[in-house]
């Protein structure tokens, strides 16, 4: 029971922490650069950054993507698949409509199960 007690202690604070981190930077960033900085984009942009720590990857997509093609690709759970659309998105200008109907019809997915290649097995011909 103490242990439990103390876990959960010690993550309420750390969300505690953390929200207080983020609010204060927010509050920094947004003075410094403006309210495209505020709490809540701050608090969008982290998952972005979590799931993309490759800087080189970041650089690129944002001279591709929009901002709401970023918020559309950080809600897909595949890296493989983010980085799919995100190219479909390159090269097909994809609008941000364009790219929802294309997470909601798993064109990912559809394009990973057509190219699973199945073996040819060879049929003995009978005389």
């Amino acid at each position: 029971m103490v242990l439990e007690l103390t876990i959960l202690y010690f993550k309420t604070n750390e969300r505690n922490t953390k929200k207080q981190i983020v609010s204060a930077l927010s509050v920094q960033l947004e003075s410094k650069y403006g309210r495209n900085f505020e709490e809540k984009n701050l608090r969008r942009m982290m998952p972005l950054a979590e799931q993309f720590t490759d800087k080189e990857i970041v650089v690129t997509l944002s001279r591709q993507l929009c901002w709401s093609h970023f918020l559309a690709i950080i809600a897909i759970k595949n890296l493989k698949a983010k980085l799919f659309y995100s190219n479909q998105v390159n090269d097909q200008l994809m609008s941000v409509s364009d790219l929802r109907k294309e997470t909601a019809a798993k064109t990912f997915e559809r394009t990973e199960i057509a190219n699973i290649q199945i073996p040819i097995v060879a049929i003995p011909v009978l005389l």
